[in-house]
């Protein structure tokens, strides 16, 4: 299930985005990686988050999986939601008791029921809140996946019967 809302920025999060578009942590870590580039848009000119209300079917991570930079493809139905990053770890945006957080194999494992702000626009997450302690098991994908780009949370549709073929649909991997 994948419930969408927009909310506008609190400021907080406005103090958040300015941060980040002074020195955004992405792209550096994207020149790394070889992957695309951030696309350089702030969130105080789009001042109204996507709000997302998530539970999730399935959830899948990279053959390659790495705990310094966490990819997580996660099957909701109707909609794939990617989440990649550090930002998962930070205490800035994830709203998570310690408890919760603690019993979490990020290798193993991802919150089965979460909400989120971010901004469709640019793909940065504000808030990551979980308040259930049910996870559901997060099974390693047999194939290594070359993305295109990589943002801090995007959604796609969910339009064919494998989650690769939406994947490469959107432009996200390349195909091999």
């Amino acid at each position: 299930m994948l419930r969408h809302s927009h909310c506008p920025m609190n400021n907080q999060e406005i103090a958040q985005a300015e941060r980040r578009r002074r020195g955004y942590w992405c792209n550096w870590i994207s020149a790394l990686l070889g992957r695309a580039k951030h696309e350089n848009v702030h969130d105080t000119q789009w001042p109204l988050l996507d709000v997302y209300e998530v539970s999730v079917i399935n959830c899948f991570i990279p053959l390659d999986f790495n705990e310094e930079l966490p990819l997580y493809i996660l099957d909701t139905g109707k909609a794939v939601m990617i989440l990649f990053g550090q930002w998962l770890y930070d205490p800035s945006v994830m709203n998570c008791s310690k408890v919760i957080f603690d019993n979490w194999d990020c290798e193993r494992a991802f919150f089965a029921d979460f909400d989120i702000r971010c901004s469709a626009k640019s793909g940065e997450a504000f808030q990551f809140s979980v308040q259930k302690s049910t996870f559901i098991e997060a099974r390693r994908l047999s194939d290594r996946l070359q993305f295109k780009s990589l943002r801090e949370c995007q959604v796609i549709p969910r339009g064919s019967e494998t989650l690769l073929v939406d994947l490469e649909k959107t432009g996200l991997i390349r195909s091999e």
